[in-house]
């Protein structure tokens, strides 16, 4: 199949220099489905997720695969899986490349060069059922009123993903889809939502100051805009469990610690920006800020520690949350981490590591 490579290799080291002045152009063409693939050195299982987005029973459909700098084969089988696939009318592909800069600028050049009426996030290493395009452009457009329509996913080890994902694509077959209106809160994860492109591009797009836990931020963001959301049955798609890359950007040490209490700042901004207050949004950031502490106590700094509690006490808006928070906040100052560590030991994820000090 004929595509479309754009090397982007000597572009800037972020798309501007303030990425919040960043917008989705409006211009769209009517029923397309742009489906953004952000990817670093996933050669082994970009073939995969390729697939699904081929496989899918909706048409029209332009994938966009952008590689952040990739290292390995990725290039290489992008473009063996794209020469594979047969012509076919109602659907087009780009392979667009740029220097290493994280997965929200991958995604923003991915936005930024594509034409849909409808957004699609997929991540390398996942899949989606084959009717999930189709299920959610329907909710999409039996609805005028919704900016946004999601469906549940599940979460497998690699060597469950193919076989499951076959049983999906043939037990929703025959199955209806049915949708409703929802006040619930969209997922972190990026994929299992279809958004339209009327409803992105009025806001800012990803936010490159954050490595980790930026969908997060990214749906919060949506989330203050106060979308009119859908919740569609079935299962739509599949997350990839593998222990091929970093699921983060740094490792659990003072340094990821500190990349994810950035990214914790940044979505207090976001509160800060709404025109009006929002308990849940602010609760929610309360809570990142908790578990950032309970992380820093095991792989951070006493600084760190005491930011994140503090935060999550200043934030909260449940009265025992904010009690909480203040506590381990105040244990830390007075008794650093020893005292903190045997405050909150029914919080810790991991009993031994806090035990052992790791």
């Amino acid at each position: 199949m004929k595509f479309h490579e754009l090397d982007l290799t000597g572009a800037p080291g972020k798309l501007a220099d303030d990425w919040f002045s960043l917008h989705l152009p409006a211009a769209y063409e009517p029923g397309l489905v742009s489906v953004i693939i952000p990817s670093y050195n996933r050669a082994a299982f970009l073939a995969d997720a390729i697939d699904s987005v081929w496989n899918q029973t909706y048409r029209p459909i332009e994938l966009l695969v952008v590689d952040d700098g990739s290292t390995d084969q990725s290039g290489e089988a992008v473009r063996h899986k794209l020469a594979g696939l047969p012509n076919a009318s109602g659907f087009c592909a780009y392979y667009l490349r740029q220097p290493n800069r994280g997965a929200s600028a991958a995604r923003n050049q991915g936005l930024l060069h594509s034409h849909g009426e409808f957004i699609q996030y997929l991540d390398s290493d996942d899949v989606l059922v084959r009717h999930k395009l189709a299920r959610h452009v329907d909710g999409l457009q039996s609805n005028k009123t919704l900016d946004l329509v999601w469906s549940d996913w599940l979460v497998l080890p690699s060597e469950r993903v193919r076989e499951e994902l076959q049983r999906l694509n043939e037990d929703q077959v025959s199955r209806g889809n049915h949708w409703q209106m929802t006040d619930r809160l969209i997922p972190w994860e990026p994929w299992p939502t279809l958004a339209r492109r009327r409803f992105i591009s009025g806001r800012p797009l990803w936010n490159e100051n954050t490595s980790r836990w930026d969908d997060w931020e990214y749906a919060l963001r949506l989330l203050a805009a106060n979308p009119k959301r859908g919740f569609s049955s079935g299962t739509c798609c599949i997350q990839r469990t593998h222990n091929q890359g970093r699921r983060y950007d740094f490792d659990l040490n003072p340094e990821g610690v500190d990349v994810g209490l950035n990214t914790c700042r940044e979505a207090v901004k976001v509160y800060q920006g709404m025109a009006l207050p929002n308990a849940q949004i602010r609760q929610l950031i309360a809570n990142r800020f908790w578990e950032t502490g309970l992380e820093a106590l095991l792989r951070g700094t006493e600084d760190q520690a005491a930011e994140a509690f503090g935060n999550a006490a200043k934030l909260g808006t449940r009265m025992w949350f904010r009690v909480k928070g203040a506590g381990a906040w105040l244990a830390m100052k007075s008794g650093g981490k020893v005292a903190t560590k045997a405050l909150l030991t029914r919080y810790l994820p991991n009993k031994a590591e806090a035990e052992n000090g790791l």
